[in-house]
């Protein structure tokens, strides 16, 4: 943490903070945007920790594996693709 003057504000004391000084964000690596800051996990619990790994999935990206766990065979999946259903 960086050493700050005296705040005699609250705006001040506001303004003195930053999204890393409060681990409020947190970097991550999108396949198409490149290395990204998104904002981190806003309750953080001591027995249950969570933590942001990956950055958001792209539209579509696990449409495969959804469809194929309630049940949908591989051609059927691409059928859907073809038909313009799902990406």
């Amino acid at each position: 943490m960086r050493l700050m003057p005296p705040l005699t504000s609250s705006r001040l004391t506001i303004r003195a903070f930053t999204a890393s000084d409060l681990n409020a964000a947190v970097a991550v690596e999108h396949p198409t945007l490149g290395r990204l800051n998104i904002l981190n996990q806003a309750i953080k619990l001591s027995r249950t920790p969570g933590a942001v790994v990956t950055a958001t999935p792209e539209r579509g990206e696990h449409s495969d594996e959804i469809l194929g766990e309630l049940g949908l065979s591989a051609a059927e999946v691409a059928g859907l693709r073809e038909s313009g259903v799902i990406r």
